[in-house]
């Protein structure tokens, strides 16, 4: 899942760390070989506004992508975060990665 802000986010991490070439591959690398399917900002926009005093603002993005693609796990290592995500919500788990690999990937 992606959406705009996320985009930007990445690109803006990408050239900070190694440049607008490096940004421009690592994009690509995404669009092309991870394929994500991208978030509609009125969609983005939608969540925003419902989750804004629920989620802290730096995180929203990837709340948002995560809500919309109605996945079943948001993995994060932000503990108020999955917090705060948890408590927002009922529709999918959230957990840090060491819970998730225990709970989710030895079950398998």
């Amino acid at each position: 899942m992606l959406c705009e802000e996320l985009g930007e986010q990445i690109k803006n991490v990408a050239k900070r760390t190694e440049g607008k070439d490096w940004a421009g591959r690592i994009f690509n690398i995404i669009w092309c070989e991870v394929q994500p399917i991208y978030i509609p900002q009125y969609r983005y926009n939608e969540i925003k506004k419902e989750y804004k005093d629920k989620v802290p603002r730096k995180d929203l993005a990837i709340f948002a992508a995560a809500l919309a693609g109605k996945v079943d796990y948001l993995v994060s290592e932000n503990r108020e975060f999955i917090r705060l995500a948890a408590e927002s919500q009922n529709l999918f788990k959230c957990m840090d990665s060491e819970t998730f690999v225990r709970e989710v990937l030895s079950n398998k």
